[in-house]
């Protein structure tokens, strides 16, 4: 597991609306560099590609499984420009971040006998990444954090323990009504969609104030909306109302603690804070919009 310390922990969370926004202050800030055509990059480079790509009325390429070039067409007013790419074109390759650069590096060994005019760049770039790029439109240091890359990333899972919340990450919260501790909260939990539509999810942990009473359900839940979970962290409680009278904070970092949890997802900004004083590791809040580390 990694060990992250308040000096390295702490990194900017980032959301699909941040996403957003800065590919089109991108997109504005190479209006003038005489592309032709963008290629995002599979898959979330594609999420910004097509940003751009539509900011700068250009046509929308992709990369086929073989490392081509390829067009994923344009609509009625793009037909003419996104049929035909001659070789003389320009066309810039983007990503939405080049963090280790490896993806980068694979796309350009890819494309290195393309005959046409070819840049690369990404919205976001590591300072070590820079040099694989032509342009990028911010330089951000490790660590840093993605609302659209983190539930099922393996490298996540595999070197920093990733852990989530439960209620208000994988799906919506409870309301007051619905939490009876009983028949309508069990109805109600069954009926849940998830918040998270990808498919499979692959979660290290998940430590949730819910019941262990309720363990069956919640397992059942996960596994008909094909998300898998290492271990399933669950609370104590007998009833909601003793489970009331606990600081849910300072028991999730306990748990986070006891079972080695690197990075956690809380949807409860008080929560967040409270084992953001107890950890050095990052605890990201999407409802803040950012990550806590302790002492910074």
């Amino acid at each position: 597991m990694h060990t992250w310390t308040a000096e390295n922990g702490r990194g900017p969370y980032l959301t699909y609306a941040d996403l957003s926004r800065d590919s089109i202050d991108f997109a504005s800030a190479i209006a003038g560099k005489g592309y032709t055509g963008i290629v995002g990059v599979p898959r979330s480079g594609l999420i910004a590609a097509s940003q751009v790509a539509v900011f700068l009325g250009l046509p929308l390429l992709t990369l086929n499984p073989a490392g081509r070039v390829q067009t994923v067409g344009g609509g009625l007013r793009m037909k003419k420009k996104a049929a035909v790419l001659p070789s003389n074109k320009k066309l810039l390759v983007l990503e939405d971040s080049c963090a280790s650069g490896r993806s980068m590096r694979n796309v350009k060994d890819k494309l290195k006998h393309d005959n046409r005019t070819v840049e690369y760049g990404a919205i976001y770039a590591t300072p070590h990444t820079t040099d694989l790029l032509d342009v990028w439109h911010k330089e951000l240091p490790l660590p840093h954090w993605f609302e659209w890359n983190w539930p099922g990333n393996w490298y996540f899972n595999a070197h920093l323990g990733l852990g989530c919340d439960w209620d208000g990450i994988l799906n919506r919260d409870f309301t007051a009504e619905e939490d009876d501790d009983g028949d309508l909260y069990i109805k109600t939990m069954m009926d849940m969609t998830p918040s998270l539509v990808v498919s499979p999810i692959k979660l290290g942990f998940i430590v949730t104030a819910r019941l262990e009473k309720y363990r069956s359900y919640c397992e059942y839940w996960l596994k008909r909306n094909g998300m898998q979970v290492d271990k399933l962290i669950m609370g104590p409680w007998a009833t909601k109302e003793e489970r009331a009278g606990r600081c849910m904070g300072s028991w999730k970092a306990d748990m986070l603690e006891e079972h080695g949890v690197g990075l956690y997802i809380e949807s409860c900004p008080a929560q967040a804070r409270v084992i953001s004083r107890r950890r050095d590791t990052p605890v990201i809040c999407p409802v803040l919009g950012k990550s806590l580390v302790r002492g910074v």
